[in-house]
């Protein structure tokens, strides 16, 4: 219910990666449906776990929210822990596509390992 992903801003700043990853629209109920089994970890600005702390080897799925409202009722419910990046004394968050990178690159170096 956000931003079309097929935007040509969203797409610009997607690098090309809409062009090797699925793309999926759908609604929350569908969703869960796709993610049961899985770890479920949402993104917060503060408190949960480091995100250097998880383990992302396994089956997971990573849940971001809107810079200005957070996460939706919905996205909290299929909650299995919430992780954050630290952060500098003085420094409120990261914009949230920064904070995906952060993220995934962690998930990414970590399963580099299993190779």
């Amino acid at each position: 219910g956000t931003e079309d992903p097929f935007n040509p801003k969203v797409v610009r700043g997607g690098a090309g990666a809409h062009l090797s990853l699925p793309v999926l629209s759908a609604s929350w109920e569908a969703i869960s449906a796709r993610v049961a089994g899985l770890q479920v970890w949402l993104a917060a600005a503060q408190g949960g776990r480091v995100y250097t702390a998880v383990d992302w080897r396994g089956p997971s799925a990573l849940v971001v929210g809107s810079e200005a409202h957070g996460l939706s009722a919905e996205a909290r419910q299929l909650a299995g822990g919430v992780v954050s990046i630290p952060m500098t004394r003085g420094i409120e968050s990261l914009n949230v596509a920064v904070a995906t990178a952060v993220l995934l690159f962690e998930v990414a170096r970590q399963r580099r390992l299993l190779e």
